[in-house]
């Protein structure tokens, strides 16, 4: 497409080629001339707009030099687009470059662009079920065929689907927005059923077992998730962001509620942290606010362990016992006995 700068470059050089002897009659046609080529170059749907050889083949351009200038362009706009394709759906020959390919390579199920916005809009709509069961994806033209139709690979379901970034670079903008709604409802979906698979085969173990097994594995719950889980400490247990790790001050501010803890023991401490890190007991380091990654891993196994010993210590001698065989591996991979 064309536009402003190389309007007023062509433009310039047009005028500069007229000189000074034009007539007023030739001035006037020059400037009907040009008003039709700005009208053309400038319209407001970009797709209306001429391409650059389409323009320097306008009225105002129409002299040897800018025929000849209007071909090369033509001919390097023919390579850029590549060989004329017919489209698998509609038929109509396209340049390759304005249509999408059989993600397997089969070359009779190119689809032009306009169609395969059409099958996009098509194929993303979730309350058919089709889309689900394709696992939100858009499959090429030759995927729904029956198996045996011919020497086609991506027959009987053995198609495989566009890319997202293929469909984004293809597929209309209303296309692609539809299909990015329904692919995001689709995996949510899919996340909400397999977390439901989890808390029914949970509770299936759980009905399973006695009450004796039913408190080890509470209490081993409750181990995993407050003692052996690095989280965000508020008091009233309001957040509980868990993270991993940290690099620089060890006076922690978390991500999720913005309330501010120590690195060094995880006592929360409200709007800022710097005043209890300098004075922690646990504090391993000689800076009075930097540690090492070393320092950080050793302060918190020695803060699980201790915590690790007054729960089960509370708790009946044969129920701890169980609870550490439960979590042996946790435990030995942590550095906790």
């Amino acid at each position: 497409m064309v536009g402003g700068a190389a309007v007023g470059a062509a433009v310039r050089r047009r005028d500069d080629s007229n000189g000074d002897d034009n007539d007023d009659d030739d001035g006037d046609d020059s400037d009907a001339k040009l008003a039709e080529a700005l009208a053309a170059m400038l319209r407001e749907n970009p797709r209306r707009r001429p391409s650059a050889g389409e323009a320097l083949a306008l009225a105002y351009f129409a002299d040897g030099e800018a025929a000849a200038a209007a071909e090369a362009l033509a001919a390097a706009e023919r390579e850029r687009l590549g060989p004329e394709l017919a489209c698998a759906v509609c038929l109509e020959r396209v340049p390759e470059a304005l249509g999408a390919a059989c993600p397997r390579g089969v070359a009779a199920h190119f689809v032009c662009d306009a169609c395969l916005s059409a099958k996009v809009l098509h194929d993303s709509r979730v309350e058919e079920g089709g889309f689900v069961a394709r696992g939100g994806r858009v499959y090429c033209v030759g995927h729904t065929l029956a198996a045996g139709d011919g020497d086609n690979p991506c027959a009987g379901g053995g198609g495989e689907a566009y890319g997202d970034a293929e469909l984004a670079r293809h597929a209309s903008c209303e296309a692609f927005a539809a299909y990015s709604r329904a692919r995001s409802e689709v995996v949510r979906a899919e996340l909400e059923r397999k977390a439901d698979e989890r808390v029914a085969a949970e509770l299936e173990r759980l009905l399973a077992m006695d009450a004796e097994q039913r408190r080890v594995a509470a209490a081993a719950t409750h181990v995993r998730e407050h003692i052996l889980t690095l989280r965000c400490p508020p008091p009233n247990g309001a957040c509980g962001q868990a993270f991993v790790d940290f690099e620089g001050c060890f006076a922690l501010e978390c991500g999720r509620c913005r309330g501010h803890f120590c690195g060094w023991c995880l006592a929360w401490c409200g709007g800022d942290a710097h005043q209890h890190v300098r004075q922690c007991r646990n504090r391993l380091s000689a800076d009075p606010f930097y540690g090492t990654p070393d320092e950080f891993e050793r302060s918190n196994r020695e803060r699980r362990q201790r915590q690790l010993d007054r729960y089960l210590g509370a708790q009946d001698a044969d129920l701890a016992r169980r609870v550490r065989r439960e979590l042996a591996r946790e435990l030995a991979d942590l550095g906790l006995r």
